[in-house]
């Protein structure tokens, strides 16, 4: 019983290893058969994303990957386009032969001027050289670039900002909007203290001088309030 036993696993482990074996074979077939054939050379590549960018870049990117084999495209060792506003791209393969490129461009939030140069200041931070115009937000000396971060963030997020221009200094940033003079920090909560001032506390005010919202959660007025204030 004992010896019948054993044959029959060494059966069972003999087919196995044979099926397991043929399995891996097939697949080692099926990978240098593909990688070898034209079916599957790129003729297409269809590119979306593009508004800053250089063209040119973008189609010379395009045509390195025309005749390449999808299996062998990584798209982590591919060459990437030099382009400041590129911030990432992304490549989806559409077998047997089409690539759709995605370009995912740095976001424009604000003008900025440094010294004498000027630039776009872009969501992550990033500048991209600009011609100068006289309204740009001006960003003095000492201010480091994680505070032109916040700044941004607080900017995009805070409507009544736009269009306004602001001085960015090392411990908080001001800005005129609609006449009145606000003295911010470089803290996010800034978004829903501008909402709170603008819903429940300018109304009680005659006159502003100037509205401080340099610590967080605390809003000061400068000010003459109403006589029924």
């Amino acid at each position: 019983m004992k010896k019948k036993g054993f044959l029959k696993v060494t059966l069972v482990l003999t087919v196995f290893a044979l099926l397991t074996g043929g399995v891996v074979w097939a697949a080692a077939g099926i990978v240098k058969m593909t990688g070898s054939s034209k079916y599957f050379l790129v003729k297409t590549v269809n590119v979306q994303g593009v508004i800053r960018t250089d063209r040119a870049k973008v189609d010379a990117f395009a045509r390195s990957l025309a005749g390449k084999n999808m299996f062998d495209l990584d798209e982590n060792r591919l060459h990437r386009i030099d382009d400041i506003w590129v911030e990432k791209i992304e490549i989806k393969k559409i077998f047997p032969d089409t690539l759709k490129v995605t370009i995912f461009e740095e976001r424009p939030i604000a003008a900025v001027r440094m010294g004498k140069e000027c630039y776009i200041a872009a969501a992550s931070g990033t500048l991209v050289p600009d011609k100068c115009t006289g309204g740009e937000t001006v960003m003095y000396r000492g201010t480091d670039k994680e505070q032109l971060v916040s700044f941004l963030k607080i900017y995009d997020k805070t409507p009544e900002m736009h269009g306004s221009r602001a001085l960015l200094k090392p411990m908080h940033f001001e800005l005129v909007v609609d006449g009145v003079l606000y003295k911010c920090g470089y803290d996010e909560s800034v978004t829903d203290m501008f909402r709170i001032y603008n819903s429940r506390i300018s109304g009680k005010y005659a006159r502003v001088d100037y509205v401080d919202m340099r610590l967080r959660g605390k809003i000061y007025v400068n000010g003459v309030k109403n006589v029924s204030g």
